[in-house]
């Protein structure tokens, strides 16, 4: 029995987060507003950045 996948699910077709599309051009013109977003949730969240790293190497082995 062949499983009928829709391709379109599973790849990113306007924004990507993680590494496994990066710098595929349709997704290009996000990488700004990406960057964007990042520093405005910074700023709200009032946390130093140096926390999000910290946590983030945490958890990298298990990705």
């Amino acid at each position: 029995m062949k499983l009928n996948l829709n391709n379109k699910a599973y790849k990113p077709q306007v924004v990507s987060f993680g590494p496994y599309h990066h710098g595929e051009d349709q997704l290009m013109p996000m990488e700004e507003h990406k960057w964007r977003a990042l520093l405005q949730f910074l700023r709200k969240c009032k946390k130093p950045f140096e926390d999000f790293v910290k946590a983030m190497e945490e958890v990298a082995g298990d990705l």
